[in-house]
């Protein structure tokens, strides 16, 4: 992975087409920005000890209970919450993903392994972890595939007479293309926890603001769920900021502008192909995983600095041998990178 979030162009003088960043780009922020001004006088108070206000807003336009939906700073420290609420369980991740599930395991002393067949997880896993739509494939998970994933889990529950949690990182939930839906997993598997983050959506990345979700239905509710709030005291150490909590409340309802983004993927996804790199075309959120031509991909990667383009090598993601294009770009940023994608096509002799 990158060092951290977002992207490391700050380490590049030379380059000019960043495909590295994961920021959302397209958003107006104008009307949150004057409600920002109006409101910095909540700076010298403290936050909510527990946000409740925020919390009851969002259970209203999910159709959930209040006491279901815990905020926190950014999904990364949902993340980090739910492997401290589990600690020292048996984590399997669905590959490839973000390297922030399996590092956040770590921290918390859990025995983590990887695989990369819904079919296939591993024995006596306690926690699946699973980014959908996924970054960094775009691939989305269908109702159907979910309903079969439920059943394969709801089998093991019984055959190893515990519970097995599902956590699904759904931050690119909004971006799906061609009318795919996202399902809403807690309608499957009752031990479903969901994270999210307004990083995307909203394109907040600055300001750390994002929930879990525990649906009541679970069985062990209470537990995880008050497990969850005291982790996200000791690890928040008091909340997400007041200010943005009292914004985010104000535009949750913003749709996101898949048109544009739809726009990039075509282009994108059409002239690769054409130039004869190897690619599935995304379903959600807002990456290309190509196959790199050469089985190094961090040699691509480095050529393709040579001109003046940025990507990720795909072994940031447990996944050698591609890498992962952001098109959370200008669509004019997609035009001017064309060329050079097809110098690189026909150095590799594609």
């Amino acid at each position: 992975m990158l060092n951290g979030h977002g992207d490391d162009i700050y380490q590049y003088d030379d380059i000019r087409v960043n495909f590295s960043s994961n920021v959302y780009n397209h958003f107006n922020h104008e009307p949150l920005f004057a409600y920002l001004a109006n409101k910095l006088d909540n700076v010298v108070s403290y936050p909510e000890p527990s946000p409740l206000t925020l919390e009851a807003e969002l259970a209203m336009m999910m159709g959930l209970q209040a006491e279901e939906v815990c905020v926190c700073n950014g999904a990364t420290e949902a993340i980090y919450l739910v492997a401290q609420t589990f600690r020292r369980s048996k984590s399997a991740v669905l590959m490839p993903t973000f390297s922030e599930y399996a590092d956040a395991c770590r921290l918390h002393e859990h025995d983590v392994c990887s695989f990369y067949s819904l079919e296939q997880i591993p024995e006596r896993a306690q926690l699946i972890w699973i980014c959908n739509p996924n970054n960094p494939t775009g691939v989305v998970y269908s109702e159907e595939v979910i309903k079969k994933l439920a059943k394969i889990m709801e089998d093991k529950q019984k055959e190893f007479g515990t519970e097995i949690y599902l956590i699904s990182d759904e931050p690119y939930r909004e971006l799906a293309y061609d009318g795919v839906e996202v399902p809403y997993l807690t309608k499957y598997y009752a031990n479903t926890v969901v994270g999210y983050s307004f990083s995307k959506s909203l394109s907040l990345p600055g300001e750390r603001i994002g929930y879990l979700v525990i649906p009541s239905e679970m069985p062990d509710y209470q537990n995880v769920f008050a497990a969850a709030s005291i982790a996200n005291r000791i690890l928040g150490f008091v909340n997400a900021p007041s200010l943005i909590q009292r914004a985010v409340a104000k535009v949750i309802d913003e749709q996101t502008d898949i048109a544009y983004y739809n726009r990039n993927r075509e282009l994108l996804y059409g002239s690769l192909k054409e130039y004869g790199f190897e690619c599935v075309k995304p379903e959600g959120a807002f990456y290309l995983f190509v196959k790199s031509p050469v089985a190094d991909e961090k040699e691509f990667c480095n050529k393709a600095k040579a001109y003046n383009i940025l990507m990720v090598p795909g072994s940031s993601f447990a996944c050698p041998g591609y890498v992962r294009i952001a098109y959370c770009v200008a669509y004019e940023t997609i035009e001017r990178s064309l060329p050079s994608f097809k110098k690189l096509a026909e150095e590799f002799g594609l």
